[in-house]
Formats: structure tokens, C-alpha cells, sequence
């Protein structure tokens, strides 16, 4: 590492911080401090870390991908002298101080993400996520323009780049190519929604152009079971568009039901309704739904997901032919919310008003004052949906906050509980009988 310039010897008195060794696949050794003192005089700078979630968002036209991957990405990285200094490190053979930035400082991601934005800064479809570089293009001559772009800024800026994991990269797109796989959502496509109901359970799935976005299906519960077929498959089309509220709300969509007299009935005035019916259908009132006829033989997806699940031995049975791991049930339930959530519950609850408050929308909320660009806002957000709502106040006292909050509830219902930060509007007496008096 000397001779490559990632170190250099030392003799002059300095400070000192702790080596550490850290073995890697392939037999190799990685070469890094442990600065717990020295990161606390660290002051760690504040810049945003893209996630792949914000990057899929800017490209839902893209069909061609690629990533490069920077070689020992902190290692191409120089530091000054006088920081140089703050990480030597005492060695068997000596002592020896960072040339480039070392593994272990605090504010090192930032400054790594910051150098990385700012070399593919102008270049469109370019984006970085620490040291992977994700090329994308709407074609392949659009993509390998875009590629072009980033090798010849990597080449002025010195950035070496790892071809080893190319293998790897291929391997995932082979995969991709060849397993079910769902798709990301655009907004600029028209949604379709296929729901379906059996005797035990609902199902549902988001579609575009034919491709899937989502699955959803839950059991019914004891007072659902005795319900009639047509109550059963307009449950179904209640909680699939509860489900896809996020993608569906403010935008027409076709939903396809197999059960053709709900097809007459959304044409026909609401009181023409059963009263169960009605109540359900007014539910939905609030999107722009078309709901259409579809035989069941043709929805192959939402009909399997209203059909009963495997049971839990069958499942781990063919799963541990699948996987070459010792923890496969472990992490099957770990990997699964709904079952995680379910497992918490002491005893199975049948009526609707006692169902689980951490699976279904609206329970528990949580609630927070923000300023931005000179006004005040309250904003709400439900932990089960993640859909969030904010005000405009129009002052900072709790009786504006109070009154916001209302609207809030009054579209999306009152919660079980709310979560605050424990401010004075949230402690004050006024809030502490609104809450009192909507029960929560």
C-alpha cells in the first residue's frame, strides 16, 4: 500500500489511532482505523445520500441499465497533510499515516457521495449511489451515449473503475430477465386493477401495459365469511383500491371484477344498493373507478391470491429446496410484515371494530409542526398507509393546530393513537382535551 501511495512512514511525534483488519471474500484483507476519538472533534458534514427508490422515480422510461462500480472508491480519494497527520496508525512495521481518505472516518460517505455527484454533474440517466454508478437509457443507442459520457468523465477525473464485478451485474440482469419480477410505476400510464374474492379471502393486482406493480390479498375475517358472493367480491374491490390509494387517487382506473352484476350496479343510482352494499360502495366514492367485467378464467393473478395460502409446512418444505441457507424460516417471516405483525397478536380477533390497530389504515398516526420557506405547517402521516397530509397554520398556537388536525381526521379518520414530539401545542390543555374528547 506504501508503493501504491495509499500510505506513507512516519517519524515525527504524532497522535495515534487504533489499526484494525478486516478479512474479505477471496482471501483478501482490508486495512482500516478504528478513530472513535477522532471522530468525535469530527464535524460531520450534512449532504443528502440518494437512495434507489428517488433515482427509480426520475427514470420510468428507461429500459436499458448498466453500473459501473469505482475500484476501492475512498482509496482514490487524497487528503491534506495536516488530516493525514490525525490518522496515523501504529503498525508491526512502523508507524504510517492515510494518504487517501481511510475507512472508518465519520464524515467520509458524505464527502465520497459529494466528489461522486459532483463528477457526474450535467450528465442526465447518470446517477451515483456511493460507489456504483447507475447508467440508464430509454433505448441501447441512448444508454451507450449516456455510458460514453460517464467513461470520458471518469477518464478526465482519474476515476479508476472495477470491471471485476461485471460477472456479477450480468448475473442479476440474467435473473431479472428470467424470474417474475415486479415492475415500477409510472405515472404517465393508464392503472388497471384486477381484484377477485373466494370463500376464504380477497386478492388483488395493480397492473400497467400488462406488467405488475403490486400484489395484495388478505384473509376474511370470521364476520366477512357469511357474507354473500357479490358482498364478498365488492369487498374486494373496497380493499384493493385502499391498498393502491397512493397510486390510484385523483386518476381514472378500470377495475376488473369477475362478478358481472357489479358491473350493472356501479351504473345504477346508490340507493338502488343492499344497505351493506351501499355502505361499502361509498367508500370507493372518492376515485374515479370504471369497473368492468372480466370472466374469471382470464384473472389468473388475482384469482390465485383469493384462494387459500400454503400451509407453513408445505412452505418451508419447498422453500429449503430453494435456498441453501439454515435460517429459511426465520427469514421468511422476517421478510414478510403481515406475518411479522400478525405473530404479535395475543389472540385472533373476528370482530372488525377490535382488529389489529398495526394492520389497518388510520390506527396510528404520527404528527409534526414544520416551518417552510417562512410558514408553519402541521403535518400528518399514517404508519400503516404512509400517506402523508400537511396544513398551512396560520399561527403556532394550539388551537390552529387543533383545528388543522380535524380536516386531517375528518378525511382520513381519527386514529387510535398519535405520535408527537411533545411540543407546547401537543401538551398544552386545549390539545389534551381535543384529544380526550375524539378519543385517542
Amino acid at each position: 500500500m506504501e508503493k501504491e501511495g495509499h500510505l506513507a512512514k512516519v517519524t515525527q511525534p504524532t497522535d495515534l489511532v487504533n489499526s484494525m483488519v478486516v478479512a474479505q471474500k477471496g482471501e483478501k484483507i482490508r486495512i482500516c482505523i478504528d478513530p472513535s476519538d477522532l471522530n468525535k472533534a469530527i464535524k460531520r458534514e450534512h449532504y443528502p445520500s440518494k437512495t434507489v427508490e428517488e433515482i427509480t422515480t426520475k427514470i420510468p422510461g428507461a429500459e436499458v441499465f448498466s453500473v459501473l462500480d469505482a475500484k476501492s472508491g475512498y482509496l482514490q480519494m487524497k487528503i491534506d497533510y495536516e488530516s493525514s497527520l490525525l490518522t496515523t496508525m501504529n503498525t508491526p512495521l512502523g508507524r504510517y499515516r492515510w494518504l487517501k481518505l481511510p475507512f472508518g472516518i465519520k464524515s467520509a460517505p458524505e464527502m465520497y457521495q459529494r466528489a461522486m455527484d459532483d463528477m457526474l454533474e450535467g450528465i442526465k440517466y447518470a446517477y451515483a449511489i456511493m460507489d456504483d454508478i447507475l447508467i440508464a437509457g430509454r433505448d441501447v443507442a441512448h444508454h451507450d451515449a449516456v455510458l460514453r459520457q460517464v467513461l470520458d468523465r471518469a477518464q478526465s477525473c482519474n476515476l479508476k473503475l472495477n470491471f471485476d464485478k461485471e460477472n456479477a451485474f450480468q448475473r442479476i440482469k440474467d435473473l431479472c430477465c428470467t424470474a417474475p419480477i415486479l415492475s415500477y410505476y409510472d405515472v404517465k400510464k393508464d392503472a388497471k386493477i384486477q381484484c377477485d374474492a373466494s370463500k376464504n379471502a380477497v386478492g388483488a393486482v395493480l397492473l400497467q401495459e400488462g406488467k405488475t406493480i403490486a400484489y395484495e390479498s388478505r384473509k376474511l375475517r370470521t364476520s366477512e365469511l357469511n357474507w354473500s358472493p357479490i358482498e364478498k367480491e365488492m369487498l374486494a374491490i373496497v380493499f384493493s383500491t385502499g391498498k393502491f390509494r397512493e397510486y390510484i387517487l385523483g386518476k381514472e382506473t378500470v377495475v376488473q371484477t369477475d362478478h358481472k352484476p357489479l358491473e350493472t350496479m356501479f351504473r345504477k343510482p346508490l340507493l338502488s344498493a343492499p344497505l351493506r352494499l351501499q355502505t361499502m360502495m361509498l367508500k370507493v366514492k372518492g376515485y374515479d373507478l370504471k369497473v368492468e367485467y372480466l370472466p374469471g378464467k382470464k384473472q389468473v393473478i388475482a384469482d390465485t391470491l383469493s384462494r387459500a395460502s400454503l400451509k407453513s409446512t408445505c412452505l418451508r418444505e419447498y422453500l429449503s429446496r430453494k435456498t441453501n441457507t439454515r435460517n429459511c424460516n426465520k427469514e421468511l417471516r422476517m421478510s414478510c410484515t403481515i406475518c411479522m405483525l400478525s405473530s404479535s397478536r395475543a389472540t385472533e380477533r373476528t370482530d372488525d371494530a377490535e382488529q389489529d390497530s398495526r394492520l389497518s389504515m388510520g390506527a396510528e398516526a404520527a404528527s409534526d409542526i414544520f416551518t417552510f420557506k417562512s410558514k408553519n405547517y402541521v403535518l400528518s402521516v399514517d404508519y400503516y398507509s404512509k400517506y402523508i397530509k400537511f396544513t398551512e397554520l396560520n399561527d403556532l398556537s394550539a388551537f390552529s393546530t387543533i383545528e388543522a388536525l380535524k380536516g386531517h381526521f375528518e378525511r382520513h379518520g381519527i386514529p387510535e393513537r398519535l405520535t408527537t414530539d411533545c411540543g407546547t401545542q401537543y401538551t398544552s390543555v386545549e390539545f389534551k382535551n381535543f384529544a380526550k374528547a375524539y378519543n385517542f
